[in-house]
């Protein structure tokens, strides 16, 4: 009986995997630049080229990956030795999300097997862009209160494009959910304009824009933005606002700068390849097969033979056009050789590739500004020097402090002080204005710079105000003023005494002007009480018996000034009246600071000023202090420190002076110093606040 053996001998297998998707390749060549606002480049533009290939699946694995291009022009590749090939390759290429992208190594003058290529300076457009900005007050900081900015992008490009598009975003929820800046106008000199706002929060946050550029020609944009400190940005905690978000301009083409595009493409991938063998008595009959082991690779078999070991003579060979799909085998014709040695199969197959794509993109970005802010501390103090029989003597303090940027340098001060002609109750008074000086507090050193200053003076009139107006600037100073530095403008005023108290409102307006042009104005007023020389009409009776016969008490002297920072020093003398005799007795003295601030009570000094002399007197002997708690006044919260006495009695043209320092928490602040005593004639507590 006749036996037939059939051998199967596999050659090669590799395990299958899930599928869909030809593999696909890709040359994306990008040109991208980074400029100043001033339209200077950051760094050179990069120009670059990539060459990868993404197998179309998440699960077969491309093997021996080549691809030749159709050429070098214009970069750093270089071809073969001994040929004219420009190749990428790969040993293996995988997709684990199916579509990624895997690039693949080139050879360059650079380096060989490098991710990418360069392209020469010239080739692909370059697109230049510029930032011009200023704030529509006047140079290019943010001041106190809203601020408009004009902005202006220049784009050029090196040579024509039909669709370009540019994005100008400030930076979103800057200060909680409000975004750094609100755009409230646009235009362009071509293209369309639109605005952006993304996340709906009432401020538009940006613009885009999109049309043609003609090499070399401009093309403007430009928008109008508002900036409000406190509402934009955090001006409590910084003194700058960083545009940030980003700003550029695209272009994209489907098609490479260079031209390069590819020439062909070879890969492999898992198969199950061998040959069966059918025995005859002295032969065997053979064929070969190839069997697809990939998921979603499609196979292109062009060529087959069959060959006896050790012989490079194939038995049978032909060439084919077969495409082999996932899982599909392929079987030569059955072949009978004439002796039963070894025989084993050849294929020539490789994978059957999809689209090949082509791209080329230029994009340039422009850094945004960050935008210093401006800001000041103006102060009025207003300071009774004399208050008597023969007339009064004010003193005034005008100040204002660079309390902005550091960045940021002042090159002009203005200081507008003006002096009531009247006083709220509508008495006009006769002032005079004289002793007016002008200083510099830069690091601790005070300098007076009453010289080096334009000062104009106006005394007030029966119908109008008076004023003194100080000017200053960089040139006349010899320096700039730079943040922290305070400008002080001093002078004095007299005038005749009054017989009652009248209130008077004195008020400031002052300018600091940046170095690029930004005005920063403040004003500020201070209403004083300027108390009467003689009292009240008394009415009759009285515990005393009756009569006209009164006590009262005045501020004859009152200064207060900043000592440096927050610190400030505080000085006034009370004098009393008296017509009989009897004094005003029980004495006694608060002081009302600001709640955030503090009494710096060892700088504390009380005097009284008795048989023509003063004598200082000593604490917890003469006097005691105490810190009576919080208390309100009007609509503000004060703290209140008592000096209590041991029975002090002041008599007719006896005075009390208090001293002190104390600690005041930063902006406008009102502190209250206030003697009272026991009135005998009036059976009542009369009191006196400066």
């Amino acid at each position: 009986m006749k036996v037939q053996w059939i051998v199967t001998i596999i050659f090669l297998f590799l395990l299958p995997a899930l599928v869909v998707g030809a593999p696909e390749s890709f040359i994306d060549e990008e040109i991208s630049a980074e400029f100043h606002a001033n339209g200077t480049l950051k760094s050179q533009p990069q120009r670059i080229g990539y060459v990868s290939v993404s197998v179309g699946n998440a699960f077969d694995v491309l093997q021996y990956v080549e691809v030749n291009l159709s050429g070098n022009s214009g970069t750093n590749l270089y071809t073969i030795p001994g040929s004219t090939d420009v190749r990428a390759y790969r040993a293996t290429v995988a997709s684990p999300s199916g579509n990624d992208k895997v690039r693949l190594y080139l050879n360059t003058t650079s380096g060989d097997k490098v991710l990418y290529y360069t392209l020469d300076d010239d080739v692909g457009p370059l697109i230049n862009l510029s930032l011009t900005y200023e704030n529509e007050d006047g140079g290019k900081e943010i001041h106190h209160g809203k601020n408009v900015f004009n902005f202006t992008v220049n784009i050029v490009s090196s040579s024509s494009l039909s669709s370009v598009t540019f994005l100008f975003e400030g930076e979103r929820n800057t200060y909680n959910l409000n975004d750094a800046l609100n755009i409230i106008n646009y235009t362009s000199s071509s293209g369309s304009i639109s605005e952006v706002n993304r996340d709906g929060d009432g401020f538009t946050e940006g613009i885009q824009w999109s049309g043609a550029l003609i090499g070399n020609q401009s093309v403007w944009i430009n928008f109008e933005a508002e900036i409000t400190p406190g509402i934009n940005f955090d001006n409590s905690s910084f003194t700058y606002l960083n545009l940030a978000g980003e700003s550029y301009a695209n272009y994209s083409q489907s098609q490479t700068f260079t031209g390069i595009t590819f020439k062909n493409r070879f890969s492999r991938g898992p198969v199950r390849q061998g040959i069966e063998l059918v025995k005859k008595p002295k032969s065997w009959v053979v064929r070969g097969f190839i069997q697809n082991k990939a998921r979603g690779l499609n196979y292109s078999v062009t060529k087959w033979a069959i060959y006896e070991v050790g012989n490079d003579t194939p038995v049978a060979s032909s060439s084919t056009s077969q495409v082999l799909a996932p899982e599909e085998v392929f079987y030569t014709p059955s072949c009978e050789t004439k002796n039963n040695s070894y025989f084993s199969s050849y294929f020539e197959w490789n994978v059957v590739w999809g689209s090949s794509h082509y791209s080329g993109e230029t994009k340039s970005s422009i850094e945004l500004p960050s935008l210093y802010l401006i800001d000041s501390y103006p102060e009025k103090i207003v300071s009774i020097v004399k208050n008597d029989e023969s007339g009064r003597i004010i003193a005034v303090n005008d100040s204002v402090t660079h309390i902005g940027a550091n960045e940021v340098n002042v090159t002009l001060v203005e200081i507008n002080s003006t002096i009531p002609h009247a006083s709220q109750g509508g008495r006009t008074t006769s002032w005079s204005i004289s002793d007016v000086r002008v200083y510099v507090r830069s690091g601790g050193n005070e300098t007076e710079v009453t010289p080096n200053s334009t000062i104009s003076v106006k005394n007030p009139t029966s119908t109008s105000d008076g004023f003194v107006n100080v000017l200053i600037n960089s040139t006349n100073l010899g320096k700039e003023i730079r943040a922290g530095d305070e400008i002080v403008l001093s002078y004095r005023l007299s005038g005749p005494s009054e017989d009652s108290a009248e209130k008077y409102t004195f008020s400031s307006l002052t300018l600091l002007l940046t170095k690029s042009g930004t005005p920063e104005m403040k004003s500020v007023k201070k209403t004083v009480t300027l108390p009467g020389i003689k009292p009240p009409t008394a009415p009759s009776g009285g515990v005393g018996g009756g009569g006209a016969d009164d006590v009262w008490i005045i501020t004859e002297y009152s200064e207060s000034y900043i000592i440096l920072g927050n610190l400030a020093r505080i000085k006034t003398i009370y004098k009393v009246y008296d017509t009989d005799g009897k004094g005003l007795r029980e004495v006694k003295a608060s002081v009302f600071i600001p709640y955030d601030g503090e009494l710096v009570k060892e700088r504390l000094s009380v005097e009284v000023f008795k048989n023509e002399e003063w004598k200082r007197m000593v604490e917890n002997k003469d006097y005691r202090i105490s810190d009576a708690g919080s208390v309100v006044i009007g609509d503000k919260k004060y703290r209140q420190y008592n000096i209590e006495f041991n029975n002090l009695t002041l008599f007719n043209q006896e005075k009390l002076k208090i001293a002190y320092n104390t600690h005041l928490p930063y902006g406008l602040n009102d502190v209250v110093t206030k003697v009272s005593g026991y009135n005998y004639y009036r059976d009542k507590i009369i009191s006196e606040e400066t």
